[in-house]
């Protein structure tokens, strides 16, 4: 779900400077993961799926943030902070 929601929302809201899109996500992309997660290829296989998205994603729209980490309660101020 995040994959295709992240690209939509770098799509569809309007440009802004203040806009920032944090993707948060501890895995790594696999040869599974090409037919669903679209953005990816072969090439990406064994990078942060965040980092990768977010280089992918990365527009004049605003920020795009990588953490390559899983949203959690003890890491989730740190991220949405700022």
């Amino acid at each position: 779900l995040g994959h295709p929601a992240a690209l939509e929302l770098t799509r569809k809201l309007p440009a802004d400077p203040f806009f920032q899109l944090l993707i948060a996500d501890g895995d790594r992309i696999e040869l599974s993961n090409l037919n669903r997660q679209f953005l990816f290829s072969a090439s990406d296989i064994g990078r942060n799926k965040a980092e990768a998205l977010a280089e992918r994603l990365s527009s004049s729209r605003g920020e795009v943030a990588a953490f390559p980490e899983h949203l959690t309660e003890k890491n989730a101020h740190h991220i949405l902070s700022g």
